[in-house]
């Protein structure tokens, strides 16, 4: 009778069979387990998981957009909207070169996603400083001075 593999060993029994790729895998997975980080190693789940971040972002930036209309005047609604496209993408140029900044000096993600996962209780924040009241802009009507 055959021997059964176990069928939740991930990696060969001994280490001269794993290839280096996966000696850094396991090495790296136990690191992550010494510092009580959990490992997702299910691709379902990881695509879950993956999946339900995305659809919280798009809500999220659905909501500023609907937030600029339901306060803002029609005639400037664009103009608002576009403006912070234009600020989005700016700041995505500085943000991509700080990401690899922040990557060589620590050789680790973790400042990356808490940075991340702040970003957007910070901008509820400050949408909240900006109008608390959730009221609508009065603009003076165009060609009016002071």
């Amino acid at each position: 009778m055959a021997a059964k593999r176990n069928s939740i060993q991930a990696f060969p029994a001994t280490s001269t069979q794993m290839s280096p790729q996966s000696k850094v895998m396991k090495q790296m997975i136990k690191e992550f387990h010494d510092a009580g980080i959990k490992v997702v190693m299910d691709v379902g789940l990881a695509t879950l998981l993956i999946g339900l971040a995305a659809a919280a972002h798009q809500g999220f930036a659905a909501n500023l957009f609907t937030l600029v209309s339901d306060t803002a005047p029609r005639r400037v609604v664009s103009s608002i909207v576009g403006i912070g496209g234009a600020a989005a993408a700016v700041a995505g140029m500085f943000a991509a070169k700080a990401t690899g900044y922040v990557l060589e000096w620590t050789a680790s993600y973790v400042l990356l996603f808490a940075g991340a996962s702040i970003a957007y209780l910070l901008a509820l924040l400050v949408i909240h400083l900006i109008n608390p009241r959730h009221e609508p802009m009065r603009l003076k009507p165009l060609g009016t001075r002071k």
